[in-house]
């Protein structure tokens, strides 16, 4: 067996302590090296995932934008062809309110030409019934006769009766 010193030993710990020392702050040195790059490398992927984020929102935005502008031209224009339709359809309604208005107005007056034709056609038919039948009814009277008239003598005597008129009722 072989022995070694204590200082021998001791100086070849410290030895393989310093080595392995110096290799782990080197890999130490070499890692945190690696992460300061790897995490530039990481937010310069950040930055450039974000500007992309960015410009594609923007995109976005812009045609949200016009394509808003386009429903609003779009609902001004049918707001516009409603209220023109409205009010064609309430041109329409006046022109068909006056012409209903001048069939009732006809109606009414050819109405009024009709009772009144017919009240009086009534009444001529009624006169003329009504005259035909007095004229043909039962009794017949005699024809008149003129009225004579008498100058009278000057001295009446008081007894006699006047003279007696043709054709009056007895």
């Amino acid at each position: 067996m072989l022995f070694m010193s204590a200082a021998t030993d001791k100086d070849y710990i410290d030895a393989t302590v310093q080595a392995a020392t110096a290799r782990m702050e080197n890999d130490a040195q070499k890692t945190n090296t690696e992460l300061i790059v790897t995490l530039k490398d990481y937010q310069t992927e950040f930055r450039q995932a974000n500007a992309k984020l960015t410009a594609t929102l923007s995109e976005y935005q812009a045609e949200f934008r016009q394509a808003n502008a386009a429903n609003h031209a779009r609902m001004d224009s049918i707001e516009l062809a409603l209220k023109s339709g409205l009010k064609n359809i309430e041109q329409e309604n006046a022109i068909r309110i006056a012409q209903f208005e001048a069939n009732l107005q006809r109606a009414l007056s050819e109405t009024i030409k009709w009772v009144a034709g017919t009240v009086i056609a009534g009444v001529a038919v009624s006169t003329s019934v009504t005259a035909f039948l007095i004229s043909n009814s039962g009794q017949k009277s005699a024809p008149l006769q003129p009225i004579v008239i008498y100058a009278a003598p000057a001295a009446v005597p008081a007894a006699a009766p006047p003279p007696a008129i043709s054709g009056a009722p007895k």
